[in-house]
């Protein structure tokens, strides 16, 4: 419904909208994927400090700051 250029849904028509969900152990199937790429993310995110000090020390070696 139009209202002041805005779409707008009223709560009463929002409560009929039937939204499909998977089945349980899809859900959950997903959810365990989702958190194991998460903790992929994080052992990266790890490595990247590591290297970035790694990178920072060379530096400070190169510039003579050590």
């Amino acid at each position: 419904k139009p209202a002041v250029n805005q779409a707008s849904i009223a709560s009463g028509d929002l409560g009929q909208i039937e939204i499909p969900l998977p089945p349980l152990e899809e859900q959950r199937r997903v959810v365990t994927e989702v958190e194991g790429y998460q903790q992929e993310i994080a052992c990266f995110e790890s490595a990247i400090e590591v290297k970035r000090r790694a990178i920072e020390k060379t530096l400070d070696k190169v510039w003579g700051n050590s």
